[in-house]
């Protein structure tokens, strides 16, 4: 059966994966409630703030990546503007944006 002549699939598919540009007001309110999910994580050792992960699994997730790798691979290719809306942190020494990685023991 053919899909109705109102399905959005043929808009959805013509969609860009990743944004070029991402305005802070358009994650404000999802950065807020991710901001009241506590965080187990032990302390030492974070690199990311919780919500930081989160906001890029979702964002990853929203463009159609479901797996760890795939995630991974997903804020590896954002561009920065991208990344500093998701709340990403900066290399010290670089400035640039650098997203949570997949841990090299598949989340361990």
């Amino acid at each position: 059966m053919p899909a109705a002549a109102s399905s959005l699939i043929a808009t959805l598919a013509r969609r860009p994966h990743t944004p070029d540009t991402l305005a802070r007001d358009q994650c404000r309110d999802l950065l807020a409630a991710l901001a009241q999910v506590a965080d187990p994580r032990a302390r030492r050792g974070r690199r990311h703030t919780l919500v930081a992960v989160l906001a890029t699994a979702i964002a990853a997730g929203l463009a159609g990546h479901h797996s760890l790798a795939a995630i991974a691979g997903w804020a590896q290719d954002a561009p920065q503007a991208v990344l500093a809306t998701l709340g990403v942190r900066r290399h010290p020494l670089t400035g640039r944006y650098q997203p949570p990685a997949r841990p090299p023991c598949g989340g361990c």
